[in-house]
């Protein structure tokens, strides 16, 4: 039992650190993490930052794909666009 607890506990250890280490990176996961922190908080964005390598780490291992990081170019101009979308159906239900 203190095994599979001392395991799980490395395990988890080393996603928080991998979530820390994205914290300048310039890729997608990266503009997560910056996302998330100017939101929640420094420290539930590396958690929730984790849980989402984690997520794809498992989707990697279950199918067998490849990762490949579109970049922070990629996903921005995205993000922008939600949120242009989400502040203009705010104001119209203002209007109305």
């Amino acid at each position: 039992m203190a095994a599979v607890l001392s395991r799980i506990i490395r395990e988890g250890t080393s996603r928080l650190r991998a979530a820390f280490s994205l914290t300048r990176s310039h890729s997608a996961l990266g503009a997560f993490y910056r996302r998330l922190r100017s939101r929640l908080g420094a420290s539930k964005a590396i958690t929730a930052t984790a849980h989402k390598i984690a997520q794809i780490f498992y989707k990697l291992w279950v199918t067998g794909g490849n990762y490949t990081d579109r970049g922070r170019d990629y996903y921005e101009p995205k993000y922008h666009e939600q949120i242009l979308k989400h502040l203009q159906a705010l104001s119209m239900d203002r209007i109305l």
